[in-house]
């Protein structure tokens, strides 16, 4: 088996000079390689997870295509990719967590989807796919949350059992509603490229205060209202009522001028998008996600148990939001 140097060797093309593992993402393995005055990042896939090989390839596509787009310098350049195993080279992008934030990053978030929306319009965009579980229309979202709610019922865990029964107490009533909405598929014009995984979770202030842009496994065509429900309920995008306010209003403005049916549906979606974080949160139940994580960290004794406790309560926290967002409409 190849280990992460002889990896590092075939993409970089000579030995690097040093090799770090570094802390980070929750699906993969990220090394930091030195090579004279060059840095890279090495990102090693799961040969293991069947899903590796498709985020590798969605990656791969989605930063060779926003290299020559003027979103270019914001984004870690790709220096060589290979499937087997996954793995990808990547420019190393100097910087720092952008938790405390000044009033002019939200902007900025909205100023990349805007620049990423042109970028969309290119004829080379035609050959990017899909995002990964894309959902284009309100049935498929209902499918998507139904199939994730069965999969957790699969698990023998008992400490899930009075939540899972709240969830589905509140997913009938919302299901209802949702029944009566269109499922026409959204129209290819309507649609935008989208990171999926986006926000200031994956985003780097650099030295000279420039962000820069990280995680485009999911990378693809889908509906802007799912790409604006994502960003306001990751659970990785604390912001405050200012900064939350500031982004509701920009994506609003932002994905209204091309759909004048936008602010409707993502009105309508908005509560169900709540439902299926609930969900995405409980991943750690399921084993072969466990095991995507101990691969990532490295950590064969990591304390499964814990980290279902603390899923669980954060779970708790979005489902009571949710609540709030149906009787209230705000989030």
């Amino acid at each position: 088996m190849r280990t992460e140097l002889m990896i590092a060797q075939d993409l970089l093309g000579v030995p690097p000079d040093r090799i770090e593992p570094v802390a980070g993402g929750g699906n993969n393995r990220l090394f930091r390689l030195v090579s004279g005055p060059s840095q890279f990042a090495l990102k090693l896939y799961d040969a293991q997870d069947l899903t590796a090989i498709a985020r590798f390839e969605r990656e791969v596509a989605a930063l060779d295509f926003l290299a020559d787009t003027p979103l270019a310098d914001r984004i870690p350049g790709l220096v060589s990719a290979d499937p087997a195993p996954p793995a990808a080279l990547m420019e190393w992008v100097e910087g720092v967590p952008v938790t405390e934030r000044s009033s002019n990053e939200v902007p900025r978030l909205l100023d990349f989807l805007i620049d990423l929306v042109a970028a969309g319009m290119a004829p080379s965009a035609t050959t990017i796919s899909l995002a990964a579980e894309s959902c284009l229309t309100v049935a498929e979202l209902v499918r998507q949350i139904d199939r994730r709610r069965a999969r957790l019922g699969e698990i023998d865990a008992a400490e899930l059992q009075p939540y899972l029964k709240r969830f589905d107490r509140l997913w009938q009533t919302l299901r209802r509603r949702l029944s009566n909405e269109d499922s026409q598929e959204l129209a290819p014009g309507l649609r935008v490229l989208s990171p999926s995984d986006f926000g200031f979770h994956n985003t780097l202030r650099r030295p000279d205060g420039r962000l820069a842009f990280l995680d485009f496994e999911y990378f693809g065509w889908d509906d802007p209202a799912k790409l604006a429900c994502d960003l306001l309920w990751h659970p990785g995008m604390q912001l405050d009522s200012g900064e939350r306010s500031a982004l509701h209003s920009g994506l609003l403005t932002l994905y209204s001028a091309r759909d004048p049916c936008f602010a409707r549906r993502f009105e309508q979606v908005l509560p169900a998008y709540g439902m299926r974080w609930c969900l995405i949160l409980l991943n750690v139940f399921l084993p072969e996600r466990w095991q995507r994580r101990r691969f990532a960290t490295r950590a064969d004794g990591d304390d499964w148990a814990g980290a279902k406790q603390r899923q669980l309560g954060m779970a708790e926290t979005f489902l009571a939001r949710v609540e709030t967002v149906l009787e209230e409409k705000v989030l």
